[in-house]
């Protein structure tokens, strides 16, 4: 999983400064050039588990060896959903969760 700190174009679009992304259509040469370039960075991801709230979900995603939070933003929502008798959109919105606590937060000075 990788932040994206420069925006990058794809087949799909643009992915802006901010978004995560697996970069699963990029080789491993491409991914270091933009490494180097400081394009983007890999995520540490931390345990689902730890993120406030989510004691409760992360052991129904332990059960799908969704065990991080990196791991769960490039899930299937309808396949998480289906297995977990949960909506799709339950998926998305509880994805933008994870999403807003791996958000950088800038100080102003």
């Amino acid at each position: 999983m990788y932040r994206i700190l420069k925006p990058l174009r794809n087949r799909e679009g643009i992915l802006y400064p901010g978004a995560f992304s697996d970069l699963n259509w990029l080789d491993s040469k491409a991914i270091e050039k933009l490494t180097g370039r400081r394009a983007i960075s890999e995520v540490a991801p931390p345990p689902l588990s730890v993120l406030p709230g989510w004691q409760r979900r992360s052991t129904r995603l332990r059960k799908l060896n969704i065990l991080n939070a990196a791991q769960f933003l490039v899930c299937n929502e309808e396949k998480i959903g289906k297995a977990l008798n949960v909506k799709g959109t339950t998926i998305m919105r509880w994805k933008e969760e994870v999403r807003v606590w791996l958000q950088p937060v800038y100080k102003s000075r």
